[in-house]
């Protein structure tokens, strides 16, 4: 192959990745998951956030992924993206956002994602032994309240205060929608961490149910209240 012809193949692929790199870049579109999320923080005026805590792909929703990820002691910071054309990643719109900054700074952090129908959060106590999470309807629901029901799942965390419950809804014996309890009165701020809540530029974000930290032996450790 001489000299001439390999320099008309280099700059073919030169131009193909100039072309793949603009393409990527007008549709926000990335190689790997984790390089969306931080991509998606810097659009959002934020981050990067400490580490990823959580990369989840639902039952239901072939192709999609919920990457979720710890914001010092103020949050988390999580993004819904999907497959796109086989190869990249991509931001998932629901509702018309891709994710945003949940700012949740009490000792026991719990978020449950509608979209996935899971409950995740951390602990910041390491002597938590079981964390109890309350998916009781909230008042001005309009649900009636059953006394006889539980709306309770548990949950176990792990060396770095991490849990997860996955199929919150089946947990709950498959009959109590989980998301509508909360929506009438569920708000998250999306300013960017470490400014104050002013309840301005406030969007409908996951909800964060009531969650209680226990140590081995019964003791209550913390709240997601409790600050």
């Amino acid at each position: 192959m001489n000299r001439k012809r390999i320099k008309k193949i280099a700059l073919y692929l030169a131009i193909l990745i100039l072309f793949l790199l603009a393409f990527m870049k007008a549709n926000g579109l990335r190689f790997r998951p984790d390089a969306l999320h931080y991509a998606c923080e810097r659009g959002r005026h934020y981050g990067p956030s400490d580490g990823i805590l959580l990369r989840y792909t639902p039952d239901h929703a072939t192709g999609r992924m919920l990457v979720v990820s710890r914001c010092g002691g103020e949050g988390f910071s999580y993004t819904m993206m999907r497959r796109s054309y086989g190869l990249f990643w991509g931001p998932a719109y629901v509702n018309g956002s891709s994710g945003g900054f949940i700012r949740c700074d009490a000792s026991v952090k719990a978020i449950y994602s509608y979209d996935c129908d899971l409950v995740y959060g951390t602990v910041d106590d390491p002597e938590a032994f079981r964390v109890v999470v309350s998916f009781k309807p909230s008042e001005g629901s309009g649900i009636l309240i059953d006394p006889s029901f539980d709306y309770t799942v548990e949950a176990v965390p792990d060396e770095d205060g991490f849990f997860l419950v996955e199929n919150v809804t089946e947990r709950l014996g498959g009959r109590y929608d989980v998301g509508a309890a909360f929506l009438p009165s569920v708000s998250a701020s999306c300013e960017p961490p470490g400014t104050p809540a002013s309840g301005q530029n406030v969007k409908m974000l996951p909800p964060t149910p009531y969650a209680e930290a226990f140590s081995a032996d019964g003791t209550l450790l913390g709240t997601s209240r409790d600050r």
